[in-house]
Order: structure tokens, then C-alpha cells, then sequence
């Protein structure tokens, strides 16, 4: 009998090949009962095997990690020199005969003797787990065997060079080593004779790779790095002097000795449930530890208790830098229903269903619906800009929190090594922005998260990890006894297996299905073979991809093109790929199914296709990287039509998978040097189509990356190009606050075309970019330029985007006049287009400009562009809550002031707004000050000043640092109130805010003044009086005109700010202010009181009480005085404090 695999002889009754190990018997793909090659049904189960036993043709070559063994005599040349050729060949007759004996022992195929050296190649055609390991062993043995046939024939005096190395090469699947043909190709074999060569005689040298893989069981010694040639470096190099006495190895299956950590898991979830709070759990170890398997012990627990909890899983997957949000995509659609076959209609009407099953309120489920349509695979109509990204995060939670409100909700992302970063982003954002619903969300990693996110889940309260440590011997014994359906283990495969699985489930599990595949697990120690060898696995690939060689050809075959399309794969896709019928294709994946290669997941009634997935991504990496180049790029395309021939009108759904096979198969393509043009095309518009996807989700960097994929295959000249750099630029924006050269690049080309408005839009996206970087005059030429560019254009949607966010830039650099005129002009055109959400974004600048000029007109702005945002549930309402709110501040209407204010900070809660949550922080402190919970104050104040020292400074860091300062300075603590104004001041003029800047002068001047330096106080008195005197252009005096007075006051000089009362530009705060200035110190207690500013109605009582003897007045103030820690007050109260 003839081996398919290797071509080798074998007996007519053997069940295995001699030479390589591969099945030699048909066999059922269902049942695995033996047929006969002519058979068309199985015998025992019925399946019909004309199609299954004959699919594509043979694979003619693949890819493996092998290792190759060179030996060669020393010295033979020499005296074969002086010998007769017979008795040359009878010299080495007992030499080559022993060398193949050994080398075949310790399963080594013998590719070619060439006079007195051999080659030998382990792991081709197949694999086995420990080949490094047999090769090495077998070096060794040759080196005792040479030392007996010289202890047998003194005459012989051979003496052998071994060289091993271990890499990947191309082996020939079809070659007949008995007739010479090559087997492996590579420059693994290169390196092997380099190493044979630099041996030392009666030596043997192994290459790094070798010596990695088979550390834990062979004693090396290091040596001198080889100097080998066509090699531009030194090869490292080891010499093994035997077998380790200490062996030990690692690796995974099923589940046993995890008790601990299942109660841990399962009393966390308990406690979710019981108190209704948000907790995460992240689960980590290495491949194939038991990650997934203790998640499916912890809800057969919770299935077991009774308790109804609603489990979504989501997993992320291994292509390139993952697919963006593909985990949450997933629990969107199982949640939803919507089936892969589902037209965009169908499930547009389904996730619209499922929303509306859990949200009551009509708009918040058309808001949640919009932001769920691009995780169901449905257009969204453009790319969403950062703050919506924000909004987007807020739209999933509100959506897990509905459903969490019916009954507890765990969330289990897997894989969440492979995530992308908008991914981690919003698990870590959803633990801490969810309030009050029975949440637990689960993550099983690899520790690569950690070094990506050294802080993943660290720092949070709601937080916790599981670290998976290696199996103890008893719970690996356990669990091959569970595997192999026995009690008890027999002495004899109980050690080796133990030795060899190293408390890693995968490692033991895997293992021993490869042994029973074979049918070589004995039931108790009689029916060991004393001379069988057993398998070492030395690496996860090593078992792996001997499991996968063990495989029938027919269902390895299938298995490759299954990897192909990825750790996740559909039947039908799979038919694609592999050229087959589908309900052959079912056939095969059953009997996979049944050795525990993939698994079937169970779908909704509504999935028409089934979908599988490989029970350990390894086996899928094993069995992908078998696959010659050549075959892969066929098989990606392959992929990528059949994707496209089943998205239909729901292709943003499978965009970044569409581009992730064009781009593979045309990569795989060019390195085989095939034609590549149409892939070209293809592979450039579906990563042009996935990186919009990307960006639509606000994943940055992914569409970064397809972006770039995209403009490298658009040729030059091409006008889509200019668009790609406008995308990628904004991507880039966006995500990494870069793309200069990339909108630079594209506003050039959009003029080239004559597109004014993209050009507009990219000179946009530049100006905010610039605005970031602190370079204001460039941010103003570009935002001038944008709007040059739409001047004359017609009335569009851009048009109204580009002149709003002129005014917006005009305004924060102090031109208060120009963005007002350019703010009306974007919102009579947002108007005439009934674009609502320009119209209130618009409204707010015109506002805020109108409020530098000192009109207070602005706040009829504020109050309409918050209605209209309102309306729409827009994010707009955040900024028009704050943006009003914090203009009432200034005003001295305090209590209405709060309550917007409360509004805005309920709209983060909702929205996720960490920008606005930064500016409410900082209104709270203002808050907790003027309402005199001054220790909460601090707290918020101390916790805002550090963040922004640590990570970046803010503009609101001038408003924390004066109340803490006032708060410090009547706690006597001068120093850090001196610090703290002047910081305050220095970090103002930085930012240019009239807004800030005004008040910072103010308290500056204020904390010198009460410290007697009168200089420095009087400049800066000076200089905002200045400010308030001009005949327009300055913002109303606010709360800051009490800082004034206070220090105008200690100056001598408090008369002076009669001048700002005449200047027409007042506040409730002005004439209170003024109050103090002259010494009207009841009328100013009953001012403050009025705005509902707690501490300064305390400190005009004091001056009162002082002043007139009125020990009611005192009494008052000391009081709070008392309650808030007012020492300086307490000890001697003196005027101007």
C-alpha cells in the first residue's frame, strides 16, 4: 500500500503510514467507519461519500514549521580518496543503514544520502508536536550509534557532524524521496548545513529556534555564534549534550480545578445582581489556559440557579488590527435578531423592534436605533465627528442599560487582546458611566492587553482580575481522565502525559484527542506497547499541527479554507471558498464538529446558515499558515466575492471583512508574482468602503489604516484620491490629533479640481487642528480661507458647517464682532436648509461672541439654541446648558445658573460627554463655594488641578485654582493661595479667554493686595479696570468685580470702581461689589443674598457686625465661619479678608 501523504510503502493491513503517520484507511467523514474507495454511502451511518472523498485535487506543497538534521563524516573524503570505490561503499553500507534506522526510529524521513552526508526532515510531510524534540533526540542517537559501530569494527574510525535547525519551509506534498525529489524547501535548510559544517566532530549544533522549542527537555550547552555563510549575522547557536531530567511543558481543553475562580465569578455576579451595580471582570492567561471554558462553567452555574440573566457574546478577531467594534456588532445583532440573509429593510425593522421592546420613549429609541444601525450593519450616512463618537458610546449604554432594567445583563467580550482600541474604550467607559442597573460584563484576554493598557481595570473600584495559573498535576489528571472517559489513568501514560500537558488545559486536552484520533490510547498498562513513542509537545503549534496533519484529506482541506475566512466562519462562505456543495460542506464540518476541531453555534430561527467557529484560534492559525501563498490569495478572493455576493444592500456590515480578503488575497498575490490587476481595483474600494465604516463607528486609527491601504492602489492623478486624504487626514485628526500633511495634500488637490468645498472642509478640519496645537494665527488663516472657499458657493449643508465653525474660531480668538456677523450668516442658511443642529450650534457662538462684546443679549442666544437642542436630544444641549449656565454665573443669577448646570450634567451622565463632564467638574466647585460646602469644594477642585497638571491644562484649571485659593487663603494658608493665583493667572493668559482671563487678574490682584503687595495688585487692578472702561468689546463684570472691589479696597483706591458702573456693561455681582467698595456693608450682605452667594454674604456681615457693633451681624458670619474652617476669620477678622 502506497501512503498518500508521503508516497512511502506500507503493509497492505496498515492502519498508519511507517515513514510519516498519516491515516492510510478511507474513512466516513460522519462516522469515521473505514470505507472503501469505490463506496458511495457509508455503511454504517449513510453518509453519501462521492463528493466528500474526492473534493479539490491533492495539495501539491504547504507551508511548515519543520526541522532539519544534516550529518556528515569527517574526514571521509580524504580516504575515499586513496580507497577502492567497493570498499568505499562497503565502508559506509553499515553507516547509512544505521543513520536511516535511526533516523526513521524517531520518525525522521530521509530526504537524500549524498555519498556519506544525509539529510533528514522531521515534521514533513507531517507534523507531529515534538519534531524539534525527535530530531534533536536522533542527532543524539546517531552520535551513540557511530560510537557502537566503531566498537564493533575499530576499522571503521567514523566520526559525524550534525547540524539541526528548525523554521518554516515549503515542503512538496506529492515528492518521492526515494527518487530524490526535494521535500523541503526554505532557508531553515540552509541554516542546518551552515550548522552541520561549524559542528565540532562527534558534535551537533542546533539553531535558536530548535534549542527554544526544546529547552524544557534537552540539556544544552551554549557555544560561539556560527559564522555562516550568505549570512549577513552570526547564527546563535546551542550544542545538546542529552535529555533533562526536569521536563516540564504547558497547555489547554476543558475545565477541572477551577473551583475557586468560578465562585469567585459566580459570587461577583451574585453580587451584581443583589446591588444593582456595574462590575467588570477581565479573565486572563495564555493561549488555551481555560479563559473561555471557566466563562461557560460560570452561566452553567447561573443556569443551574435559575437566575434570568440576559447573556450577549461578542468576539474579536485576529485581521490586521481587528475589525472595529466587531464584539459589540456581534451582541447588537444576536440581541436584535438580524440574521446574515437579512436585507437592509428587514434589519433595520428588527433592531428598530428590539429597541423599541426595552426603550419606552420614543425619541431615546430613535436616538439609540441611529447609533446601533452602524454596529447591525446599516448605513449611517456619514462619518461621525469626535463628539460623536461620545454620544455614540452614550446612545450603547443607554441601550444595555434598558436592557438591564428588565432583568441583569452580562456582557462577555472575548478575545479582548484582539480588540481595537475604540473597543477597550468602551468597555472601560461603559463600567464607569453606568449607574444603577445589575451590569457584569466580562473579558477573557492574553496578557498582551496589559501591555497595550497597563492600567486595564486597575484604578476602578467596579473592577477586578482573574489571572489563570497553570493546572496542578491532580487537576490534570482530572481532567485526561475526563478526556479519555476513564477513572483512573494507567501508571505507565499517566506520568508522560502529565509531564507533557504542564498544567495547561489546552496542551493536555489537545493531546490526548490527537492520541485517540490515531487510536493509540491504551485502557490500561497490558495494552501499552512497550516500544511506542509517545508524542512530546514542545509548543502550541507543535500539537496543533499535528492534530491537524492526523486529519482525513478531505477534512483538512476543509479545515485550511475555514481559516481562511477566520476564527468565525459561515457554512455557506465555506462552500465558497472550498469550491464545494454546501451540504458536503456540512458533512465534513460535522464530523470536524465531532473531533472537536470547530463548533457550531447555535443562531436565532431567523439564520438560514449556519455558523461555526474554531474551538481554539490556534488550530485556525496552524491550519491558515499551511496554506502556500499562492493558495491563499485564491482563497481570499474567493472569500471576498462571496461576501460580496451576499451583502447586498447591507455592505458596510462586512466592509472591513470585504477589504480585509481583497487586500490579503493581492498582498499573497504580488509576493507570488500573479496577476494582480483586478484585485487591485476591488482591494482599493473596499478599503476606501471599510475605512469610512471605521470612521463612521469613530474607530480613528482603523480607518486610518484603510484609508492608506486605499490611497497606495489609487494611481496617480486619480481625483478619488483627493477625497481619500481628506478622510484619512480627518481620521487622523481625530484619532492621533495629526494629518496636517494629508489635509495640506488634499485641500490642494480639491482646489486642482475646482471643488472650493471640500477644499473648504479640509481647511476646517486643519484650522481645528491648529486651534489644538496652540498655533491660533495659523487656525485663523486656515478657517478664513475655508470660508472664502464657500463664499459664493451655493447653499449646502458644508456651506452652513464651515461658516459656523468660523464664527466658533473667531470667537475664542477675541473677535467678537466678525464671529457674530459670520455666526448669523451660518444660521440664516442653516435655517433656509432646516438644519437644526447647525441652527443651535450656531446660536451658541453668535451668543457666546455677543457676551465678550458685554451684551448681554447673548443669553436670548443661549436660551434658543438650547431649546433647539433640546428637542433634538442633541449633544448641542450639553454645551448650551453649560455655555448658558455659566453666562448666569457671571450675571449673579445663581440658582437658575445651578439648575442648568445640573441639566447639562445629566446630559453627560447620558451622553458620555467626557469634554463637557471636565467643564460641569469645575462649574461644581464653583457651586459648592458660593453654596459654602467649601470641604467638597476642595475635593473636586484638588482632584480637577492634578488631572490637569498630570495630563494636559484646561481652561476651567483658572476657576478651580481661585476658589481653592479663596478657600486657602481665609484657612491661612497664604503660601498656597499666593501659588494658586498666580498659576491661575499664568494658565489665563496662555488660554486668552476674556472670560478667564478677567477673573484670574482679579484674584491675583485680590490675594496680593490682602498680602501687602501693592504694586503688583495695583498693575493688575489697573489693567482690568482698563479692560471694563473700554467702550466695547470687554465682558460684563461678574463675580469677579468682587475680587476687584476687595482688592481696590485694601488699596485705598475704592472709589475707582464707580468707573466700571459707568461704563453701562452691569451684572447683579457690580452693584454688591460696589456695596463693599463703599462701605455699605448691609446693603451688600442683602445683595449677595439675593444671588445666593453664601460666603460673600458672610463677609459683608462680618465687615457689617464690625462696623456697627451689631453683634447679630458678627455672630452670623462667624458661624459659617466656623462651619467652613475659616481660621484667618476666627482669629482676628480684618478688613479686606
Amino acid at each position: 500500500m502506497t501512503c498518500p501523504a508521503c508516497g512511502s510503502q506500507a503493509r497492505e493491513d496498515a492502519r498508519y503510514c511507517p515513514s510519516c503517520g498519516a491515516a492510510l484507511e478511507l474513512a466516513c467523514p460522519t462516522c469515521s467507519a473505514r470505507v472503501e474507495g469505490d463506496d458511495r454511502f457509508c455503511s454504517s451511518c449513510g453518509t453519501r461519500l462521492e463528493q466528500a472523498l474526492e473534493l479539490e485535487p491533492a495539495l501539491p506543497e504547504e507551508r511548515k514549521v519543520i526541522t532539519c538534521l544534516f550529518a556528515d563524516l569527517v574526514g571521509s573524503t580524504s580516504t575515499a580518496d586513496r580507497a577502492d570505490p567497493e570498499d568505499v561503499r562497503a565502508r559506509l553500507a553499515p553507516y547509512h543503514a544505521r543513520l536511516s534506522d535511526e533516523l526513521q526510529r524517531f520518525g525522521g524521513m530521509v530526504e537524500k544520502f549524498i555519498g556519506d552526508a544525509v539529510v533528514a526532515i522531521f515534521g514533513a510531510p507531517v507534523a507531529h508536536e515534538d519534531d524539534a524534540e525527535r530530531a534533536v533526540h536522533a542527532g543524539l542517537a546517531i552520535q551513540r550509534a557511530i560510537d557502537e559501530l566503531n566498537e564493533r569494527d575499530r576499522s571503521l574510525d567514523l566520526t559525524v557532524r550534525v547540524g539541526i535547525a528548525t523554521g518554516e519551509a515549503l515542503v512538496q506534498l506529492t515528492a518521492d524521496a526515494r527518487s530524490g525529489e526535494g521535500i523541503a524547501a526554505g532557508d531553515v535548510m540552509n541554516v542546518g548545513a551552515r550548522l552541520q559544517s561549524a559542528a565540532p566532530p562527534g558534535g551537533i549544533l542546533v539553531n535558536q529556534t530548535t534549542y527554544r522549542a526544546t529547552r524544557h527537555t534537552i540539556e544544552f550547552r551554549a557555544v560561539e555564534p556560527v559564522r555562516a555563510k550568505g549570512k549577513a549575522e552570526p547564527v546563535p547557536a546551542w550544542e545538546p549534550v542529552g535529555a533533562r531530567t526536569d521536563t516540564a511543558a504547558d497547555r489547554d481543553a476543558p475545565l477541572v480545578g477551577r473551583t475557586d475562580e468560578v465562585e469567585l465569578l459566580t459570587g461577583a455576579l451574585e453580587r451584581v445582581i443583589r446591588t444593582r451595580k456595574a462590575q467588570l471582570v477581565t479573565i486572563v492567561g495564555a493561549p488555551g489556559i481555560g479563559k473561555s471554558r471557566l466563562v461557560l462553567e460560570l452561566f452553567a452555574a447561573v443556569d443551574r440557579s435559575g437566575d434570568d440573566v440576559l447573556r450577549l457574546q461578542g468576539h474579536s478577531v485576529p485581521y490586521g488590527e481587528g475589525i472595529s467594534l466587531h464584539a459589540l456588532s456581534e451582541m447588537a445583532k444576536a440581541q436584535s435578531g438580524i440574521a446574515p440573509a437579512d436585507d437592509a429593510e428587514t434589519a433595520a425593522r428588527k433592531l428598530q423592534d428590539a429597541v423599541g421592546a426595552v426603550v419606552a420613549d420614543p425619541a431615546e429609541a430613535r436616538w439609540i436605533v441611529e447609533h446601533l444601525r452602524p454596529l447591525a450593519g446599516l448605513a449611517t450616512g456619514g462619518e461621525l465627528s469626535g463628539d460623536r463618537r461620545d454620544e455614540a458610546f452614550a446612545a450603547w449604554r443607554h441601550w444595555i442599560e434598558a436592557l438591564a432594567g428588565r432583568s441583569p445583563v452580562a456582557l462577555v467580550f472575548e478575545d479582548l487582546h484582539w480588540a481595537d482600541d475604540t473597543l477597550l474604550d468602551f468597555v472601560e467607559y461603559v463600567i464607569d458611566w453606568t449607574r444603577e442597573v445589575p451590569l457584569f460584563v466580562v473579558g477573557t484576554t492574553r496578557p498582551e492587553l496589559f501591555e497595550r493598557r497597563p492600567n486595564w481595570g486597575g484604578a476602578k473600584r467596579s473592577a477586578f482580575s482573574v489571572s489563570l495559573d497553570p493546572l496542578s498535576d491532580e487537576a490534570t489528571s482530572e481532567l485526561i481522565s475526563a478526556l479519555l472517559e476513564q477513572t483512573v489513568l494507567p501508571d505507565a501514560l499517566r506520568a508522560p502525559l502529565l509531564d507533557r500537558a504542564g498544567g495547561n488545559p489546552l496542551y493536555a486536552g489537545q493531546y490526548v484527542r490527537m492520541l485517540a484520533d490515531r487510536g493509540l490510547l491504551p485502557r490500561d498498562d497490558s495494552a501499552l506497547d512497550v516500544g511506542l513513542e509517545l508524542p512530546l509537545p514542545e509548543t502550541v503549534q507543535g500539537i496543533v499541527a499535528a492534530r491537524v496533519d492526523a486529519l482525513p484529506r478531505h477534512e483538512k482541506a476543509l479545515l485550511q479554507d475555514a481559516a481562511v475566512l477566520g476564527e468565525v466562519f459561515w457554512a455557506g462562505a465555506l462552500a465558497a471558498v472550498a469550491s464545494v456543495p454546501l451540504d458536503v460542506v456540512e458533512e465534513l464540518l460535522h464530523a470536524l464538529e465531532r473531533k472537536e476541531f470547530v463548533r457550531r453555534e447555535r443562531q436565532s430561527s431567523a439564520t438560514q446558515d449556519d455558523r461555526y467557529v474554531f474551538r481554539h484560534v490556534l488550530v485556525r492559525d496552524v491550519a491558515y499558515g499551511q496554506l502556500a501563498r499562492a493558495r491563499r490569495a485564491e482563497k481570499h478572493r474567493r472569500a471576498a466575492e462571496w461576501i460580496e455576493s451576499v451583502a447586498g444592500d447591507r455592505g458596510d456590515d462586512r466592509a472591513e471583512l470585504l477589504a480585509h480578503h481583497y487586500l490579503s488575497a493581492l498582498e499573497l498575490a504580488r509576493a507570488t508574482r500573479q496577476p494582480t490587476d483586478g484585485l487591485e481595483v476591488h482591494a482599493r474600494r473596499a478599503s476606501a468602503e471599510a475605512g469610512a465604516r471605521a470612521a463612521s463607528l469613530a474607530a480613528y486609527r482603523t480607518a486610518a489604516r484603510f484609508f492608506t491601504a486605499a490611497l497606495e492602489l489609487t494611481p496617480a492623478g486619480d481625483p478619488s484620491g483627493s477625497m481619500l486624504l481628506l478622510q484619512l487626514g480627518q481620521a487622523r485628526l481625530r484619532g492621533e490629533q495629526s494629518g496636517a500633511e494629508e489635509l495640506e495634500e488634499a485641500r490642494s488637490a480639491f482646489l486642482a479640481q475646482g471643488d472650493d468645498g471640500d477644499a473648504a472642509v479640509a481647511d476646517v478640519l486643519l484650522s481645528i487642528l491648529r486651534t489644538n496645537q496652540g498655533r491660533r494665527e495659523d487656525a485663523l488663516a486656515h478657517i478664513r480661507r475655508a470660508a472664502a472657499h464657500v463664499e459664493k458657493a451655493e447653499p449646502s449643508r458644508s456651506k452652513a458647517f464651515v461658516l459656523s465653525h468660523w464664527s466658533r474660531s473667531l470667537m475664542r480668538v477675541g473677535e467678537a464682532d466678525e464671529a457674530i456677523r459670520v455666526g448669523r450668516e451660518a444660521l440664516a442658511l442653516a435655517e433656509e436648509l432646516d438644519l437644526d443642529d447647525l441652527r443651535a450650534h450656531a446660536l451658541n457662538n453668535i451668543g457666546a461672541a455677543r457676551l465678550v462684546k458685554g451684551d448681554h443679549r447673548g443669553l436670548e442666544d443661549f436660551e434658543r439654541g438650547l431649546a433647539i437642542s433640546r428637542s433634538l436630544n442633541s449633544p448641542e444641549a450639553t454645551r448650551s446648558c453649560r455655555l448658558l449656565g455659566g453666562a448666569l454665573l457671571v450675571e449673579g443669577e445663581l440658582e437658575r445658573a445651578f439648575e442648568l448646570l445640573e441639566e447639562g450634567r445629566r446630559m453627560v451622565e447620558r451622553l458620555g460627554d467626557a469634554f463637557e463632564r471636565r467643564w460641569l467638574d469645575a462649574a461644581l466647585v464653583l457651586e459648592n463655594y458660593w453654596r459654602g460646602r467649601w470641604d467638597p469644594a476642595v475635593e473636586v477642585a484638588d482632584s480637577f488641578i492634578a488631572e490637569s497638571e498630570k495630563r494636559a491644562p484646561h481652561y476651567m484649571e483658572t476657576t478651580c485654582r481661585r476658589v481653592r485659593g479663596l478657600i486657602r487663603i481665609v484657612r491661612g494658608d497664604e503660601a498656597g493661595a499666593l501659588d494658586d493665583s498666580e498659576r491661575a493667572l499664568a494658565a489665563a493668559r496662555i488660554a486668552n479667554d476674556p472670560w478667564f482671563l478677567n477673573q484670574a487678574i482679579a484674584f491675583r490682584a485680590r490675594v496680593l493686595a490682602q498680602l501687602g503687595d501693592s504694586d503688583e495688585a495695583g498693575a493688575l487692578a489697573d489693567e482690568l479696570l482698563a479692560i471694563w472702561t473700554r467702550a466695547e468689546g470687554a465682558t460684563a463684570p461678574g463675580y469677579d468685580a468682587v475680587d476687584l472691589a476687595i482688592a481696590l479696597t485694601a488699596l485705598g483706591r475704592a472709589s475707582e470702581l464707580d468707573r466700571v458702573a459707568e461704563s453701562n456693561r452691569t451684572t447683579r455681582w457690580l452693584p454688591a461689589a460696589i456695596a463693599i467698595a463703599e462701605g455699605r456693608f448691609d446693603e451688600a450682605a442683602r445683595l449677595f443674598r439675593e444671588i445666593g452667594s453664601v460666603p460673600d454674604e458672610a463677609y459683608a456681615q462680618l465687615l457689617a457686625g464690625r462696623k456697627t457693633g451689631d453683634q447679630g451681624e458678627l455672630e452670623s458670619a462667624l458661624v459659617f465661619y466656623r462651619r467652613v474652617g475659616a481660621s484667618s476669620f476666627l482669629r482676628a477678622p480684618v478688613e479686606g479678608r
